[in-house]
């Protein structure tokens, strides 16, 4: 059984998603449940490559099929605009994790 299949999709918080080599692609739906968490829980996309992508505005993000596409905004910008854009497959997507400690969000 998968790691992301042993989290409750109806649970108030969710702690992360880590998929090994042996596991499949990240699924759409494992990126859409921390959107969609509400409240919005700031949280960190990790790639086979090493690079990290905060999430801080779940409005910069959109989910496909196989990619997902994150607005990064300009360094020290609160406002959610995007200065570029950055298009992640989701074959490289290792870890889904909150950037906040649990209960301190």
């Amino acid at each position: 059984m998968l790691e992301h299949d042993i989290i409750k999709l109806r649970s108030a918080t969710i702690s992360s998603i880590h998929l090994s080599c042996e596991d499949m692609a990240m699924r759409p739906q494992d990126v859409r449940e921390f959107l969609d968490q509400k409240p919005f829980c700031p949280f960190r996309v990790t790639l086979t490559d090493g690079r990290i992508y905060e999430i801080r505005h779940p409005e910069l993000v959109m989910v496909g099929r196989s990619t997902v596409v994150i607005g990064i905004p300009a360094a020290n910008d609160p406002t959610p605009v995007y200065d570029r854009l950055v298009t992640v497959s989701l074959i490289h997507i290792m870890q889904l994790e909150p950037t906040e400690p649990q209960g301190q969000a």
